[in-house]
């Protein structure tokens, strides 16, 4: 019985069904012979699972259907012989649009049908008004989740999927889609170390879960990159293969133009106390960041060097302002507290500034890479990779990078699927700190300080 957690390859999957299911015919259209790729998408910053499937259209199933965007696609897969509930894909998707339709060959047309999960559409064509009071919000986004999208409950796990965020608050949600507002709500959701939040669908279901929550999660498995396959002993060499990366490339090792442009490493927030009269000076600095904020260990990928006011980069706070009004502390004013008057912390010290340096800083390292195909690979689950060093390496002996290695978060997933069987998983893993500290600089260094200054 093969296993999926272990062994798998490129072409190693069982299409159980791909069918379209429409509100007038009763029995499904089955899609066989019809398509030529499938390609789903997973990303940590979309609410929802999407993708498209080519057709190559013999038989006109785009007239006898009656295609307009009220159908639904059903797409089942699996590995052969697994009977493991979690690697075998099973998810209905709305289709919502039809594009690239042209004739390709003599009574043949082929077109692109897109498709996404079907609470994409249902938020599109709802909106709510609602005061929210006195509720953290990871309870708000709960109930916008089953009250008003109606979400099944098994896309809703409560112990894996849906962490809880700390801080009461106070919020109206003026006439928005749903989905509009799970955004606002989540933009202001960070947990007790200050992490921010992030709301998106995997192939388990919807997620509402912290950085540091999903920092936390143990490495689905560990990925190695290699010119050849293994060819070691066959008990562990399957197991190896399996988890090969074929192709990677690295979309971005580091940005210092654009992390200096954006609040990445320092910031500063003014806030205005409009009660009070008074406005205050917010100064942040990556580095004062809990450790759980951070994928593999506190460090930070910059080392101390300093610039040409003698300051490191977390030392520099005019990187990027922000503006905005606060309560904080309001609460406590003689005129409200003698009238026991409570006003809602918005908190927007604790999350403002965090959430946008701690998002950039995810960036900082974001890879690309091809690997076997596996469903098991899900956005805000992590994975070790044995990065080389790509250096002469001496016999019998694998070096590998020091800093590049180790964990990474997986933020987008793309599942290439073709009729013959053929099934590859595109990873972007994204890494936030490294795996061993920089080298301390060298600040009496003459040669580095007459560069700087040249």
């Amino acid at each position: 019985m093969s296993n999926s957690r272990t062994n798998t390859s490129t072409r190693d999957v069982v299409f159980n069904s791909v069918s379209i299911v429409n509100s007038v015919t009763e029995r499904p259209k089955e899609l066989t012979g019809l398509w030529n790729a499938i390609n789903i998408y997973e990303n940590i910053f979309n609410n929802v699972v999407t993708g498209t499937i080519e057709m190559k259209d013999g038989v006109n199933v785009y007239a006898e259907l009656g295609l307009h965007g009220q159908e639904y696609l059903w797409i089942s897969f699996s590995k052969p012989g697994d009977t493991d509930k979690l690697t075998k894909y099973e998810k209905a998707f709305r289709i919502y649009k039809v594009s690239e339709k042209e004739p390709s060959e003599s009574q043949i047309q082929s077109y692109v049908i897109h498709f996404c999960s079907e609470e994409l559409i249902f938020s599109n064509q709802i909106t709510i008004s609602r005061s929210l009071k006195d509720m953290v919000i990871s309870d708000y986004v709960y109930s916008i989740c089953t009250r008003d999208l109606r979400i099944n409950n098994n896309k809703l796990d409560l112990l894996n999927n849906f962490e809880w965020s700390v801080g009461v608050q106070n919020f109206v949600v003026p006439a928005l889609h749903p989905f509009d507002a799970i955004d606002i709500l989540t933009q202001n959701a960070f947990s007790a170390s200050l992490s921010p939040f992030m709301f998106f669908e995997n192939n388990q279901g919807f997620n509402f879960i912290s950085l540091e929550g999903m920092f936390g999660k143990s490495p689905l498995t560990t990925l190695n990159y290699s010119n050849a396959k293994i060819t070691e002993d066959a008990s562990t060499a399957a197991f190896k293969n399996a988890n090969q990366i074929s192709k990677m490339k690295f979309a971005n090792s580091f940005d210092m133009l654009r992390n200096t442009q954006k609040l990445t490493y320092s910031g500063r927030l003014y806030t205005l106390d409009i009660l009070r009269q008074r406005y205050d000076k917010n100064d942040y600095n990556v580095r004062k960041m809990p450790e759980t904020n951070f994928i593999d260990g506190k460090n930070v990928p910059i080392n101390n060097a300093a610039n040409r006011n003698e300051k490191e980069l977390t030392e520099e706070f005019g990187t990027k302002l922000f503006y905005h009004i606060t309560n904080k502390g309001q609460t406590n004013t003689p005129y409200l507290s003698s009238r026991a008057f409570r006003v809602v912390d918005t908190n927007i010290e604790s999350t403002l500034v965090q959430r946008e340096s701690l998002l950039n800083l995810l960036n900082n390292t974001i890879l690309n890479c091809t690997v076997p195909g596996n469903t098991l690979f899900t956005v805000g689950n992590i994975v070790e990779i044995e990065m080389p060093s790509f250096a002469s390496n001496a016999p019998n002996m694998r070096n590998i990078d020091p800093y590049l290695s180790g964990k990474y978060l997986i933020t987008a997933v793309r599942h290439v699927l073709v009729p013959s069987g053929g099934h590859q998983t595109l990873l972007t893993v994204n890494k936030n700190s490294l795996s061993s500290p920089l080298d301390r600089a060298d600040r009496s260094s003459r040669n580095y300080r007459k560069m700087r200054n040249a």
